[in-house]
């Protein structure tokens, strides 16, 4: 994905990485550290890495699942044929019938559309985000992510977080209708920002329905005030560091 082509804003610099692009204040109120690039880099293909796993793990189940539902038809059909043959006695069964001549045409028998596997979409939460810059290159770099919660409890991070989400495009937009169509189209956020407590937020999506897939924390110290809240709010199977 490339970044738009635009004039910097006085009082600020450009900062480039890989897909993403962000705004910087001169002022350095949202924090930066330009040589944790290689590390995001790892995170990005970290989650990759794990989300092919987890499709490959859902889809193996969802073949198994289909196998069996289909042998399950095949028994059934196979018994319903045989009743039907045992009752009208095997000479009727295989006598042909003419039917009468304003009889309506026989119906094709209904034809099973093959279903296709659907890639799992998930939710990545990025507990203390300052620029934004990691969530924003894991919205653009990583595929089948649905969109990417990114928090701060700095207002001036959250500000700049917003943005740099609206300079590469990933801000929810209103989009022309469909033709024939007048209803306006609104386009959801691949990153969604939120100003708050890291672990409050997180503890906020520890009920089954509201959690999360990946939780990314990356704390300036240790992650040992993180570690419980990002355990909570993980689904089973999902990726907390």
């Amino acid at each position: 994905m490339s970044t738009p082509t635009f004039t910097v804003p006085e009082g600020f610099t450009l900062h480039k990485e890989n897909t993403s692009a962000i705004l910087l204040p001169a002022s350095n109120d949202a924090f930066l550290n330009p040589v944790q690039e290689f590390n995001r880099d790892l995170s990005v293909a970290c989650i990759r890495t794990w989300g092919a796993l987890m499709n490959e793990e859902k889809e193996r189940k969802w073949r198994q699942t289909s196998e069996r539902r289909a042998k399950k038809a095949d028994v059934g059909a196979h018994k319903a044929k045989k009743a039907k043959t045992e009752e009208n006695g095997n000479a009727e069964a295989s006598a042909a019938v003419q039917p009468p001549a304003d009889a309506p045409a026989p119906q094709p028998a209904d034809v099973q559309v093959p279903l296709e596997f659907r890639p799992h979409r998930f939710v990545v939460l990025e507990a203390l985000s300052a620029t934004g810059l990691r969530s924003i290159r894991y919205a653009n770099e990583i595929p089948d992510i649905k969109y990417v919660i990114a928090n701060d409890l700095s207002p001036a991070a959250v500000e700049a977080m917003l943005r740099n989400v609206e300079l590469n495009d990933l801000h929810e937009k209103e989009e022309a209708p469909t033709e024939g169509s007048s209803d306006k189209l609104v386009r959801p956020a691949k990153v969604r920002v939120n100003e708050g407590d890291a672990c409050a937020l997180m503890y906020n999506h520890r009920t089954e329905r509201n959690r999360v897939d990946v939780v990314d924390l990356d704390p300036y110290g240790t992650a040992a005030p993180f570690v419980d809240a990002s355990v909570q709010c993980v689904n089973d199977g999902g990726m907390s560091g």
